[in-house]
């Protein structure tokens, strides 16, 4: 179920390379749609067990939008900057 999740996320982060996609909006959406069904298939049987799988794989999402987002910023701030 991890590894699942893992691979799904890895799609959204190929996303947003190579749409340059900086919304941080869209890729929680897609997590949303894409992964979290992954994380949460069966999760009413398992109960709270895998919680720390979830909440490990949602974490790691976070900091890279929160990397990601910053480096498409630096990169446009570099852009249009004039000498």
């Amino acid at each position: 179920m991890k590894i699942k999740a893992q691979k799904a996320v890895n799609l959204i982060k190929v996303f947003n390379m190579k749409y340059d996609n900086s919304d941080v909006n869209v890729s929680f959406n897609l997590f949303d749609k894409i992964v979290l069904p992954i994380l949460l298939y069966g999760a009413e049987i398992w109960g709270t067990e895998v919680r720390t799988h979830i909440e490990a794989v949602h974490n790691r999402f976070c900091k890279y939008c929160n990397e990601f987002c910053m480096l498409i910023a630096m990169t446009h701030t570099m852009r249009h900057r004039r000498y």
